[in-house]
Parts: C-alpha cells; sequence; structure tokens
C-alpha cells in the first residue's frame, strides 16, 4: 500500500488548518518516529521479561543502520497491518492502531526510497538481488554516507523548510505528550484543536471515517509520538525499579539490572553490557546522536538472536555470508507459499463476496419496495396531519381574537381612568392658579405701599439735608466775620495813634462785638446739636435704606418664583394639550380597531360555520387514518420481521469472515514455524 496523496481541491479540506498539518505532516521524519518506536516496545518487553520481545514481523538478522533493513521491516508492517484490517469485521475504533501503523509505514518507505534515489542519483547504487532488493553491506564496513549521518535523527525534525503556520505541527505533536490514555482522548484533543471548541466533544467515528484522507497523517503521527512518549516514561520508571533491586557484587562492574542478560554469563560480556545500558539511557532520556536508536535496536536483535539460539559463533566471513544466503533463501520460499495462499483465499474469498452482494442485491430490492409503500402512507399520514395542524391553527385564531377583545375593553376602561385623571389635574392646577395670582396682587399692593413710604422718608432726607447746609452757611459767614474782625484788630494795633483817637468808638464797638460774639457762641452750640442730629438722621437712614434693599431684593425673588411658577403652569397646560391630543388620536385608533374586530368577528363566525362542516369531515378522516394506521402496524411488524430475518444472514456472513480470519492466523502462524524453521 503507496503513500497516499490527498486532493486539496476536495470539500473535506475546507479547513486552511488541516491542510497546512497535512502540508507539514508530509514533511515529517516519519522513518525516525517509526524507529523510535518500534526500538522503545521492543525494550519496554524486554525490561518487563516477556519473550519474545521482539515483534515476529522484525528480522532478526541485518544491520540496523541500514536503510534495507528498515524497507523491509516497513514492508512486513504495511503488509501484515493491511491484512488484519482486511480480514477483521471489527469497527473502525478497533482498527485505529492498525490503520494509523500501515499509513505511516506507507509514508516512511516512500521517503525512504525518496532519499536511496537521491543518493543512488550521485552514488552508482548495486543491483538488486533476485528478491528485488539491493544485497546488504557488511555489518563491519562502512556507515553508508548521505543525508541521515550528517544529521542527528532526532523526532520532530521535519525534512523540508516549513512555513510559519497559525497551528504549526509542534503544537499537535506538544499536546500528545504521553498523557493521553486512548485514541478518543487523542481524538477530543483533536476535535478541539482544530474546530477551536470550547469543550472537546468526541466527534463520531464514522465521521472519522470519512476524513480519513486528510486527518489520518496527522492523527496518527500524535498516536505514535504520544505512544513514544509513554513507552519511553515507562521504561525510565522500569530502569528506576530494576537498578534499585539490582543485585549489588564486589566486581567493579555491577550485573545488568535486566533478568534475560544476567543468565547470559559469557554470551553477553560485561563491556557490552555497558555499551549496551549507555544506548538505552541515551535512547531513553532523548539525548539523541546519530543512529542512537539504531544501535539499541542492533543490541536487541542480537540478544533475541542469542537467546533464540540463532547466534553460531563463525569464524569466518565466507560462512557468515553463507549463513545468510541460506536464511534469505528460507525467507524468500515463506514468502511464495504464503503469496500462492493468499491468492487462493482471495480468490475464495471474492466468490462468497460475489455471492453475498447478490444476495444483498436482492434484498435491497424488496426492501426498495417497502419503502416505497411506506413512503407513501407516510405523505398521506403527513397531508392529514397537515390539515389538522390548519385546523388547530384557525382555532387558535378564534381563541386570539377573543383575547383580543378582552384587551381591547381593558384599553378603553384604562382611557377613562386617564381621561377622569386629567380633568382631576386640570381642576387642581386652576385652583393653583388662582391661588398664585392672589398671591402676585397682594406682593404687588405690598410693594406699591413699600414705595410709597420710601418716596416719604427720601423727601424728609432731602428736606433735612436742605436745612443743614443752610446752617453750614450761616456757620461760615459767622466765621468770615471773625476774620475780618482779627483783621481789624491787626489794623487797629498798626495804627495805634488812630485807636487812642477812636477809643471810645472803639468801647463802643468793643461792647456790640462782645454781644454779638455771645450770639455767635449760642448759635455755635446750637449747629453742633443740629449736626449731631444730623449724623444720628443719616444712621437711621443709612439702616432704612439697608432694610429697603434686602425688602426689594425678597420682592424681586418672590417676582422671580412668580414668573417660574408661571412658566412651570404654561409647560404643564402644553402638556395637558400634548395629551389630550394623544388621548384623542388614540380614541381614534380604538374606534378604528373596534370597528376592524366587528368586521374580523363577522368574518370568524362565518368560518366557525365552515370550521363546523370540517371537523365532521376530519371526524370521518382520522377513522380513515387510523385503519390505515392499524394497516401500517401489520406492514411494520413483517417488516421487522424480515429485518430479523436479514440481520440472521449478515450474522452468518460474519461468521464465515471469522472462520476466514482464524485460517490467516493459522497461515500467520504456519509462516511463523517457516521462520523458525
Amino acid at each position: 500500500m503507496g503513500a497516499l496523496k490527498a486532493e486539496p481541491n476536495d470539500s473535506r479540506w475546507g479547513n486552511v488548518h488541516l491542510r497546512s498539518l497535512y502540508n507539514e505532516a508530509e514533511k515529517f521524519d516519519i522513518d525516525a518516529l517509526l524507529r523510535k518506536c518500534i526500538t522503545l516496545s521492543s525494550l519496554h518487553e524486554l525490561l518487563s521479561g516477556k519473550e519474545p520481545f521482539v515483534p515476529s514481523w522484525l528480522p532478526l538478522d541485518g544491520d540496523t543502520k541500514e536503510s534495507a533493513f528498515w524497507i523491509e521491516a516497513l514492508t512486513e508492517i504495511s503488509t501484515c497491518s493491511n491484512e488484519d484490517i482486511g480480514a477483521s469485521v471489527a469497527s473502525i475504533h478497533d482498527l485505529l492502531e492498525g490503520r494509523s501503523r500501515a499509513l505511516l509505514a506507507s509514508h516512511a518507505l516512500a521517503q525512504l526510497r525518496k532519499t536511496l534515489n537521491s543518493d543512488s542519483q550521485i552514488d552508482i547504487s548495486p543491483t538488486p538481488n533476485i528478491n528485488g532488493k539491493r544485497p546488504r553491506i557488511d555489518s563491519n564496513g562502512p556507515v553508508p554516507t548521505g543525508p541521515r549521518s550528517t544529521s542527528p535523527r532526532g523526532v520532530g525534525i521535519s525534512r523540508g523548510a516549513v512555513d510559519n503556520p497559525k497551528l504549526p505541527l509542534a503544537k499537535w505533536l506538544e499536546i500528545c505528550n504521553g498523557t493521553k490514555a486512548s485514541w478518543k482522548d487523542i481524538h477530543a484533543e483533536w476535535n478541539q484543536m482544530i474546530f477551536l471548541s470550547k469543550s472537546a466533544k468526541c466527534k463520531s467515528w464514522v465521521n472519522l471515517e470519512k476524513n480519513w484522507e486528510p486527518q489520518g497523517l496527522t492523527l496518527s503521527l500524535g498516536y505514535f509520538t504520544n505512544m513514544s512518549n509513554k513507552l519511553a516514561l515507562k521504561c525510565s520508571l522500569m530502569m528506576c525499579e530494576l537498578s534499585s533491586g539490582r543485585p549489588h557484587a564486589n566486581d567493579a562492574t555491577p550485573p545488568s539490572y535486566i533478568k534475560i542478560v544476567r543468565g547470559l554469563d559469557h554470551l553477553w560480556p560485561a563491556t557490552k553490557n555497558s555499551e549496551f545500558e549507555s544506548c538505552i539511557l541515551e535512547v531513553v532520556n532523548g539525548n539523541f546522536r546519530p543512529y542512537a536508536t539504531e544501535e539499541l535496536l542492533g543490541h536487541i536483535l542480537e540478544l533475541a538472536r542469542i537467546i533464540k539460539g540463532a547466534s553460531i559463533t563463525v569464524h569466518s566471513k565466507s560462512q557468515q555470508a553463507e549463513l545468510k544466503k541460506a536464511e534469505a533463501l528460507c525467507r524468500r520460499q515463506a514468502r511464495q507459499l504464503e503469496d500462492e495462499q493468499k491468492e487462493k483465499e482471495m480468490t475464495r474469498r471474492e466468490e462468497s463476496l460475489r455471492e453475498a452482494e447478490e444476495d444483498f442485491g436482492r434484498d435491497r430490492l424488496a426492501l426498495d419496495d417497502e419503502r416505497a409503500s411506506i413512503d407513501t402512507a407516510s405523505a398521506n399520514l403527513r397531508e392529514a396531519h397537515d390539515k389538522c395542524d390548519e385546523r388547530g391553527r384557525i382555532l387558535a385564531k378564534e381563541a386570539s381574537f377573543a383575547d383580543r377583545d378582552t384587551a381591547l375593553k381593558e384599553k378603553e376602561t384604562l382611557c377613562t381612568e386617564r381621561e377622569m385623571l386629567v380633568e382631576e389635574a386640570k381642576t387642581r392646577l386652576q385652583k393653583l392658579l388662582l391661588e398664585e395670582q392672589s398671591r402676585a396682587k397682594k406682593a404687588d399692593e405690598d410693594h406699591g405701599k413699600r414705595e410709597a413710604v420710601m418716596v416719604e422718608r427720601e423727601n424728609d432726607n432731602s428736606r433735612r439735608e436742605k436745612e443743614v447746609t443752610e446752617r453750614e452757611q450761616k456757620v461760615r459767614v459767622t466765621l468770615r466775620k471773625e476774620a475780618d474782625i482779627k483783621v481789624r484788630e491787626e489794623a487797629l494795633c498798626k495804627g495805634e495813634a488812630d485807636i487812642k483817637l477812636r477809643e471810645e468808638a472803639l468801647c463802643k464797638e468793643v461792647v456790640e462785638l462782645a454781644s454779638d460774639r455771645d450770639d455767635l457762641e449760642a448759635q455755635q452750640s446750637k449747629l453742633i446739636e443740629e449736626l449731631a442730629l444730623s449724623i444720628e438722621a443719616k444712621t437711621v437712614l443709612e439702616a432704612g435704606i439697608k432694610a429697603l434693599a434686602e425688602k426689594e431684593a425678597t420682592v424681586v425673588r418672590r417676582e422671580h418664583d412668580v414668573e417660574v411658577a408661571s412658566k412651570a403652569f404654561e409647560h404643564r397646560e402644553s402638556a395637558l394639550k400634548e395629551r389630550e391630543a394623544a388621548e384623542s388620536r388614540k380614541k381614534q385608533e380604538n374606534a378604528t380597531a373596534t370597528k376592524v374586530l366587528e368586521d374580523e368577528r363577522s368574518a370568524l363566525r362565518a368560518e366557525l360555520a365552515t370550521l363546523s362542516s370540517k371537523k365532521e369531515e376530519a371526524a370521518t378522516a382520522k377513522a380513515a387514518l387510523e385503519g390505515d394506521r392499524l394497516a401500517l402496524t401489520a406492514k411494520q411488524a413483517l417488516f421487522e420481521e424480515e429485518k430479523k430475518a436479514w440481520r440472521e444472514k449478515i450474522g452468518k456472513n460474519a461468521q464465515q469472515l471469522k472462520e476466514v480470519q482464524e485460517k490467516m492466523r493459522d497461515m500467520q502462524d504456519m509462516q511463523k514455524t517457516l521462520s523458525t524453521w
């Protein structure tokens, strides 16, 4: 079975992640992964003490570092797994391991042949032998040079330069890290990664079988990486257990922790054992060097040959080559016998399959006829059900119309209640308006009275100010007179002679001046008293002005409050008008709706009359349908009996296939006995 080349134009390749993962998986080094899995499984069997610890399809002789050995081993893997898949009647879940092994083996073979072809273009390859294979190079010869010898064979190294996709293959291989217990767990992780769902829902295995071509290679890589990681972990744990229970000796080199190796004595020396154990540590811990897995598998095969008794000490290389040729001839003859037996079995199986297909075709035609009759009956049933559904819908419409009537009545009552509430609100608002208007009039009257009082007080203040100014002028005049008197006295001092002459006149004038001074002093005291009174009056006026200003501010505030209240009242009036308009519209709509409802009621009454007649027809149709149902139940019982007979036939065919499988197993046992010969 060659490697399947998937077509990306198929509808199954709609997912971009599948396409990129498949392209990466094609370039992945599958050969290295299979070599690691085979080596680790053989090592696990050896550590657990089982015999035989090497699989039957793996040749015991040959150099594990050569590509010819692995070509032979991979062909055996693919043929054995394909035969098992073809011979078994098990479900896809039970055959997934074999299918994935066959798929990976075919891809690994294709990759190996590509590398061999590229090497043969550079170096002249040796001519193939009779079996169609290149002769094996002697184990003592040089290691074949090529792309494998230059780079370490680590698992996870892809063969070509891969782009950077959104979902790389390395992420999928990191998920399959050896913690998944079964195929179902791996399939659930696969679905979660590809379809990006929050919870991993296990898809059906039938869907996986349909999409095996685009998904199988990547799924198989994940399964085998998970298995290899799990085997490595198990081997490391078993090594720890065995090494802890190893018997201690006085020698410098302790005995092997493997029971089978300890019983070989001189056939397996201590130097070889130390090399073998170091190689095991390298492979299990993952510190790969070139051909580490191949060396470990070579040691395991050598152990198997020693235990089987096939390792005969041959002194010369010619005798060893003759033994190898004899073994190859035995294998060739066994394969020829096996191929002949397979051809006979295939012809017999093809004949039995043809007969089964003919029987199946006849039964299928009979089943198709019965299905056609069942389809007609089911169509009649569907029509009757549709009629019943239509009648039920009409009845539901009637119920909905009644509900609408009740809803309209409730709406009318609500509208009346709302109108009453609106009228009450109007009356309240009118009362509030009248009260606020009366309050505003009272405030205006109080304001007018206060303004009149203020005017009178201002007039009194102006009068008092005029009197004060007049009295100040009089005081100034008296002061001027006193200044004139002083000037005169100075003039009198200057003219002493004149003064002496006029002493008599002056004495008279002095007497007059003294009387005038007394009058002036009395006037000054009066003026001082009047000034104190004017100052007190000013303070009183200022206090009155302040009180008036405060009263004016309160009046302004009240006027502002009145304006705000009037604006709010106007706003309320506009809102009430809008509500009245909306209610009038609603009334009009209710009137139109009532008219429509009355029309619909009349139409419904007519439909009820027609429905009563249709109900009678439906009752008769139901009686007829019940008769048809009884007939169908009888037909279904007959159909089930025929199904049982068909299943019994299928069971017989399955038994025949199982017998064929048992014969194939007997043939495999014969092949094993021939290989031991």
